[in-house]
Protein backbone atom coordinates (compact mmCIF):
# COMPACT_ATOMS: atom_id res chain seq x y z
CA UNK A 1 0.00 0.00 0.00
CA UNK A 2 1.16 3.53 -0.71
CA UNK A 3 0.91 6.44 0.99
CA UNK A 4 -1.37 9.38 -0.44
CA UNK A 5 -0.22 12.82 0.01
CA UNK A 6 -2.72 15.43 -0.88
CA UNK A 7 -1.23 18.10 -3.11
CA UNK A 8 -4.01 20.19 -2.72
CA UNK A 9 -4.18 23.70 -1.05
CA UNK A 10 -6.25 23.54 2.40
CA UNK A 11 -9.85 25.34 2.17
CA UNK A 12 -11.18 26.05 5.56
CA UNK A 13 -14.64 24.63 5.52
CA UNK A 14 -16.37 28.09 6.30
CA UNK A 15 -15.55 29.01 2.34
CA UNK A 16 -16.70 25.52 1.21
CA UNK A 17 -20.09 24.03 0.85
CA UNK A 18 -18.95 21.11 3.38
CA UNK A 19 -20.78 20.78 7.17
CA UNK A 20 -18.51 20.81 10.10
CA UNK A 21 -18.49 21.95 13.51
CA UNK A 22 -16.71 23.70 15.98
CA UNK A 23 -15.63 22.90 19.69
CA UNK A 24 -14.99 25.98 21.79
CA UNK A 25 -12.36 26.75 23.53
CA UNK A 26 -13.66 26.78 27.19
CA UNK A 27 -14.10 23.06 26.61
CA UNK A 28 -10.89 22.85 27.63
CA UNK A 29 -10.24 25.59 29.68
CA UNK A 30 -13.17 24.64 32.40
CA UNK A 31 -12.40 21.00 31.65
CA UNK A 32 -15.28 19.17 29.93
CA UNK A 33 -12.17 17.09 28.72
CA UNK A 34 -11.86 15.59 31.68
CA UNK A 35 -15.13 16.12 33.39
CA UNK A 36 -17.63 14.23 30.59
CA UNK A 37 -17.47 10.34 29.77
CA UNK A 38 -17.21 9.00 26.30
CA UNK A 39 -20.78 9.01 25.47
CA UNK A 40 -21.30 12.58 26.52
CA UNK A 41 -18.42 13.60 24.44
CA UNK A 42 -19.82 11.82 21.24
CA UNK A 43 -23.73 13.23 21.69
CA UNK A 44 -22.17 16.64 22.01
CA UNK A 45 -19.93 16.14 18.91
CA UNK A 46 -23.15 15.49 17.39
CA UNK A 47 -25.49 18.30 19.25
CA UNK A 48 -22.36 20.93 18.10
CA UNK A 49 -23.34 19.92 14.21
CA UNK A 50 -27.00 20.38 14.95
CA UNK A 51 -29.23 23.06 15.04
CA UNK A 52 -28.07 26.15 17.50
CA UNK A 53 -31.73 27.33 17.87
CA UNK A 54 -32.95 24.14 19.39
CA UNK A 55 -33.04 20.09 18.04
CA UNK A 56 -34.78 16.80 18.26
CA UNK A 57 -32.76 13.35 18.76
CA UNK A 58 -34.89 10.45 17.74
CA UNK A 59 -32.84 7.58 19.79
CA UNK A 60 -34.93 5.12 17.09
CA UNK A 61 -32.40 6.42 14.14
CA UNK A 62 -29.37 7.15 16.32
CA UNK A 63 -27.63 4.35 15.12
CA UNK A 64 -28.95 4.81 11.64
CA UNK A 65 -28.21 8.55 11.85
CA UNK A 66 -24.69 8.39 13.75
CA UNK A 67 -23.31 5.37 14.59
CA UNK A 68 -24.13 5.44 18.47
CA UNK A 69 -26.49 3.06 19.87
CA UNK A 70 -29.23 4.96 21.66
CA UNK A 71 -28.42 3.17 24.90
CA UNK A 72 -24.90 5.12 24.47
CA UNK A 73 -27.00 8.58 23.34
CA UNK A 74 -29.22 8.61 25.56
CA UNK A 75 -26.72 8.08 28.39
CA UNK A 76 -24.12 10.47 26.83
CA UNK A 77 -27.59 13.15 26.80
CA UNK A 78 -27.94 12.48 30.41
CA UNK A 79 -24.27 13.12 31.20
CA UNK A 80 -25.01 16.60 29.87
CA UNK A 81 -27.82 17.39 31.04
CA UNK A 82 -26.63 16.99 34.46
CA UNK A 83 -23.17 18.61 33.61
CA UNK A 84 -26.20 21.56 32.90
CA UNK A 85 -24.57 21.42 29.07
CA UNK A 86 -28.12 21.02 27.48
CA UNK A 87 -31.01 22.08 28.40
CA UNK A 88 -34.84 20.52 27.00
CA UNK A 89 -38.30 21.03 26.68
CA UNK A 90 -40.38 18.11 26.83
CA UNK A 91 -44.19 18.30 24.91
CA UNK A 92 -46.44 15.90 24.34
CA UNK A 93 -47.33 15.06 20.19
CA UNK A 94 -49.43 12.39 18.55
CA UNK A 95 -47.62 9.32 17.06
CA UNK A 96 -49.48 6.97 15.38
CA UNK A 97 -46.76 4.54 16.54
CA UNK A 98 -46.73 5.16 20.27
CA UNK A 99 -49.25 1.90 22.11
CA UNK A 100 -51.13 5.08 23.51
CA UNK A 101 -51.14 7.23 20.37
CA UNK A 102 -48.70 9.52 22.41
CA UNK A 103 -45.48 10.43 23.05
CA UNK A 104 -42.43 12.64 24.44
CA UNK A 105 -41.00 14.71 22.21
CA UNK A 106 -37.91 16.20 23.63
CA UNK A 107 -36.20 19.40 21.98
CA UNK A 108 -32.73 20.42 23.26
CA UNK A 109 -30.67 23.01 22.75
CA UNK A 110 -26.96 23.60 24.01
CA UNK A 111 -26.17 25.98 26.72
CA UNK A 112 -23.11 27.28 28.35
CA UNK A 113 -20.01 26.54 27.35
CA UNK A 114 -20.38 24.72 24.83
CA UNK A 115 -23.53 26.56 23.24
CA UNK A 116 -23.23 27.81 19.88
CA UNK A 117 -22.14 31.39 19.53
CA UNK A 118 -24.85 34.04 19.30
CA UNK A 119 -24.83 35.47 15.63
CA UNK A 120 -23.46 38.89 15.21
Amino acid sequence: MTDRVCREPYVHPVNTVERYFTIPYEYWDQGFDRELNLAAKAVLLVARSLKPRGFTLPLAHAMDWYGISADTFRRGMRRLVDARLVNYTANVVESDKAPRGMTVRRTYKLVGAVAHPSPQ
